[in-house]
């Protein structure tokens, strides 16, 4: 295979059929297959190059996809992928990741056997016999994994003689193996270890087992029931003495059924006393049977609720709350984009229009918590200096989080009380020795030392503080206090709930809360162990980027006792107050099975789960206006008890809103850039980014990007190279010629090394950020609309001045402004211009000589009269002649430019007419829990042989907690205005604005994606 034949991505052993579509006969079946192509097994010759429609039929179901033959053989032909439908993709990453992959069973088989959950043990022989035998009846598929292998045998259950497990399928294990042995049945996972009694190449038998371990886990598909099953439960009002309704359908702890809306007297909440679940002569009793939710909806008969039941109070049997993120379609998309600059153009003018009253933004509020002082911003739907009477929702922060993360959601629900005529009040707090300006101790103050100190019992005297503030402040007298808290915030707050002091709060929203200390923690840190055991000292250590002594928090919460999930447990049993609890299906930080732990334990007060199909860390966007709607209508039910009026929130006013909050908090932008980065990208010793090339949903992205880069044969230009994990693949894909650019010398350096074999490749140390004298290049070539950008662009120029050149606006002017040569007696008679003017009007015409490349940076400089020297600082743009490239990509780079529009200006000019731009970000409030968490359990999953040479794994585990610290980091500077992340419909406006066309966007990096890919071309 040629070098243009290479693949990127891993290749996984299937024997799957292969049909061209339209055609009855099987073209053959596949020998191997990745994300981007498959071999295919034929007899068959299709032409080189040709392209064929194929029907690709997985286990469960079909693929469509569309193939160019770019080998063949004669036992076969090597297919590239070149067009595939977004389900279709979604449907076969999916199969490879989740059934081809012994990574992922290994992960699954772990969980079960190694992991602290409270797993379910059957011991005895006569319920394993049964489970079995219920297993062989339905052929279960079960996947066995030999230990110290780095393989699996997937064998099909065919029978159980006596005390031996009888298995078919390809077999490669022998007897004497030990191994372990995985099966679904019934959306349960099993798992038992055994030591193989006899194996062939097609048949295994194990012996019976003396202990299955299992873990219920319900997935999100419902089965519908059997006509005539039906719920009743105890109603002395009517004549029968039982409501019943008909079951619609069920699954593992839930239910639901039809009632029509004139005949619902349930709420949210309401317990069916002595509920059945009827089905002809026999019937089953359900324990704690509560309604979840009630939900309108229409069909062909017209409208009716549908009510969501939940029975039984084992873990995983809470029936939750599921807030789907439909996709719009392209329309809509464009029309909500369209909508949101309206609102946020509207807001931007009002805002500086002196004539219209604007809304007056938080209140500072200052309290004393002993000797600190909080710092917290009040929300109210009344702007009056006088106390309000309304409820109260007071929000606390996690570890490593400040109030103004929780701008969006105090504004949205301030705007559904105002515009229901209601009032409503939120007051969010920062914590003490937290980020924010709350107090610190006085060896916590300096930069990047103020959560040193952090514990949860400072965060537990934090809220009781609040609620001190909250019954006796002069400002708000509160009809209802609600608590919301966030992330690790969830476990002190649930303290504080458990005790009589809090008995005046009447509602928790915990939203994507920590279950206990314990889980949080190892997930935070990416360390799979017990910190209760750790013997000597654990140091400073770092959560999620920010710095804590760890010895100091783990006695405090260990002093409290309410590290783990038995404290846990037992503290929520005792909240009384009703529990909303906001979890993300995706937020590997805070384990959602833990969660639903939690809520199904019966308490005084009410309890609903609600899980979204989001991450941990979304507050700005669209994934959280939706998220923090739905905990408005939450309040607004605690409140009223009734359903909120339907209301819209206003994406201009949030987005304004916070954003001069931010603006109040915001540091100076990052003294050194050189070393931010350096630290980023190589670390602090290890692998440094590199070791994300270990994990396959990075691997997919630049992947992706090589593909779509489309470099045979084409000169190409690569900004921010990095490391060079996209240049390999670039170089892979054969150009012509590849230069790439990197600002940090030492990551260079790594790319050189890494690619010292590549002829093509040539390297450039370069800074692309734009500089004044880039946006001089762009005025004289008419990209920007006047002069007056140039005052937030060129050092020196002030509004005054461009008001003033605008007025007395001439001919002479115009061209001293280009930088041709003029008289001073001319331009001084043009508009009667003083010497101070003349002088700044030759300043800018220098400066234009300068865009142009007639004169070189010193001579202008010293030349100066009027602008300072930091007039012409900075790159004056991408050093390469006008149309020098076929392509240019930017991977994860715009981003972290300050004047995007300069460098997307400036790749238009070096691309050749056709040419075309590849770049990508990652998308706004991206979540990289997951991938964080998954990439640590490949990493512990690694046979040794499998480790990259040089690197242990825990050196590859340190430089995984590095990266994870340095991308919380990150994200902390998009939040503080630092950075800007962009989602599809975003990054293709921008480019479009700089004269490119034919946008097409693709979005990748893990699932849900957590980065956005954007191809364009040159006008």
């Amino acid at each position: 295979m040629d070098a243009s034949e290479r693949r990127v991505s891993q290749r996984l052993s299937a024997r799957l059929p292969v049909v061209v579509e339209g055609s009855s006969q099987p073209l053959g079946k596949t020998r191997d297959l990745s994300f981007d192509g498959l071999w295919i097994d034929t007899t068959s010759a299709p032409e080189h190059g040709s392209v064929l429609s194929l029907v690709l039929q997985l286990p469960d179901r079909t693929v469509r996809l569309s193939g160019q033959v770019v080998r063949r053989l004669s036992d076969g032909i090597g297919i590239e992928i070149v067009d595939i439908g977004s389900e279709d993709q979604r449907v076969l990453r999916r199969f490879i990741n989740e059934f081809t992959s012994v990574q992922g069973t290994w992960r699954t088989v772990r969980s079960l056997l190694v992991d602290d959950r409270e797993i379910l043990p059957v011991t005895q022989p006569e319920k394993i016999r049964a489970l079995l035998d219920r297993a062989v009846a339905k052929r279960v598929t079960m996947h066995v994994l030999p230990e110290g292998k780095d393989f699996r045998d997937s064998v099909t259950l065919s029978g159980l003689q006596g005390d031996v497990l009888e298995a078919r399928g390809g077999v490669h294990v022998t007897a004497g193996d030990r191994v372990f042995a995985l099966f679904t049945l019934d959306f349960v996972s099993y798992t038992f270890a055994v030591e193989v009694r006899g194996a062939t190449a097609e048949s295994l038998q194990l012996p019976l087992p003396t202990s299955i371990a299992y873990s219920e886990r319900r997935e999100s598909d419902r089965i519908a029931a059997a006509e005539g099953v039906g719920l009743s439960w105890q109603a002395p009002w009517l004549p029968s003495g039982r409501a019943r309704y008909a079951v619609l359908d069920t699954s593992p702890g839930g239910l639901c059924f039809r009632v029509e809306g004139h005949a619902c007297a349930l709420v949210p909440g309401a317990e069916l006393p002595e509920a059945r679940l009827d089905h002809q002569d026999h019937s089953v009793a359900l324990r704690h049977a509560t309604v979840r939710n009630i939900i309108p909806k229409v069909d062909g008969t017209g409208a009716y609720l549908r009510v969501g039941v939940s029975h039984g109070v084992q873990r995983g049997e809470l029936q939750p709350a599921r807030v789907e993120t439909r996709p719009r379609s392209w329309l809509g998309r464009m029309l909500q984009k369209a909508s949101e600059l309206v609102s946020y153009s509207l807001h931007t003018t009002v805002e500086k229009s002196p004539l219209r009253a604007q809304p007056a933004g938080p209140r500072k509020v200052r309290f004393k918590r002993g000797r600190f002082e909080l710092v917290g911003l009040l929300d109210r739907t009344s702007e009056s200096d006088e106390r309000q009477r309304c409820p109260l929702v007071l929000v606390v922060p996690g570890f490593g989080g400040r109030k103004e993360q929780m701008s969006f959601f105090a504004n949205i629900l301030v705007q559904g009380f105002r515009y229901a005529n209601e009032d409503i009040a939120v007051l969010r707090i920062d914590g003490s020795n937290n980020l924010g300006e709350s107090e610190k101790d006085e060896d916590c103050r300096d930069d990047g030392k103020h959560t040193l100190h952090y514990t949860i019992s400072g965060t537990v005297d934090d809220v009781h503080a609040a609620l001190d503030w909250a019954r006796r402040n002069e400002m708000i007298d509160p009809t209802h206090i609600i608590l919301m808290s966030f992330s690790m915030g969830s476990i002190a707050v649930r303290h504080v709930l458990a005790t009589a002091e809090a008995a005046d709060v009447g509602l928790w929203v915990s939203y994507m809360g920590a279950s206990d200390i314990q889980d949080a923690v190892i997930h935070v840190s990416g360390q799979h162990l017990d910190v209760f055991g750790v013997q000597g000292s654990l140091g400073t250590c770092s959560l999620i980027g920010c710095l804590t002594d760890g010895d100091r928090f783990v006695a405090d919460f260990k002093q409290l006792g309410i590290g783990q999930l038995t404290d846990a447990r037992r503290e929520i049993a005792k909240v009384t107050a009703d529990v909303v609890w906001l979890a993300g299906q995706h937020d590997a930080f805070m384990n959602i099975e833990r969660v639903r732990d939690l809520m199904s334990i019966r308490a005084e007060g009410t309890r609903e789960l609600i899980e979204v199909p989001s991450g941990h860390v979304p507050t700005s966007g669209g994934e959280a206006i939706k998220q923090f709607v739905e905990i408005s209508r939450r309040v607004w039910w605690h409140v009223h008890r009734s359903s909120m009026p339907a209301f819209s929130p206003s994406v201009g006013q949030l987005a304004r809103l916070s954003q001069r909050e931010w603006k109040r908090v915001r540091t100076e932008r990052l003294t050194s850039r050189e070393e931010w980065w350096r630290r980023y990208l190589l670390g602090q010793g290890g692998m440094g980014f590199d070791v994300l090339e270990l994990a396959e949903e990075y691997a997919d992205l630049m992947s992706l990007q090589a593909r779509v880069a489309d470099v045979e044969g084409r000169d190409v230009l690569e900004i921010g190279a990095g490391t060079g994990n996209l240049t390999r693949r670039l170089v892979e894909g054969q150009p012509q010629r590849l230069v790439a650019t990197e600002l940090v010398p030492e990551v260079l350096e790594r790319l050189r090394t890494k690619l010292a074999d590549a002829d093509v490749l040539e390297t450039l140390q370069l800074d692309a950020e734009g500089s004044p004298i880039v946006a001089i290049r762009r005025w004289l070539h008419g990209d920007l609309p006047g002069l007056g950008f140039l005052t937030e662009r060129v050092p020196g120029i002030s509004r005054g001045d461009i008001a003033l050149l605008e007025e007395r606006w001439g001919e002479i002017t115009h061209a001293a402004l280009q930088g041709f040569t003029v008289e001073h007696d001319a331009l001084a008679a043009d508009a009667g211009w003083s010497v101070a003017m003349r002088q700044l009007v030759a300043d800018i015409g220098r400066l234009s000589r300068l865009a142009r490349g007639e004169v070189d940076v010193a001579t202008t400089t010293a030349e100066l009269e009027r602008l300072p020297p930091s007039a012409t600082a900075g790159a004056v743009g991408l050093p390469f002649p006008d149309q020098s490239f076929d392509v240019v990509v930017m991977s994860l780079v715009l981003s972290y430019i300050d004047h995007p529009q300069d460098l997307l200006w400036e790749c238009r000019r070096v691309l050749r007419p056709g040419g075309r731009l590849v770049l990508s970000s990652m998308i706004p409030d991206a979540d990289s829990s997951k991938l964080y968490l998954d990439l640590v359990n490949r990493l512990q999953e690694l046979p040794e042989e499998g480790l990259p040479e040089g690197h242990t794994r825990e050196s590859l585990l340190a430089s995984t907690r590095a990266y994870a610290e340095s991308a919380a980091e990150l994200l902390r500077l998009e939040e503080e205005g630092h950075f800007t992340f962009y989602d599809g419909p975003e990054l293709s406006q921008l480019v479009q604005r700089r004269g490119f066309h034919s946008p097409e966007i693709w979005h990748s990096w893990g699932e849900p994606a957590q980065a956005v890919v954007v191809a364009c071309e040159r006008r």
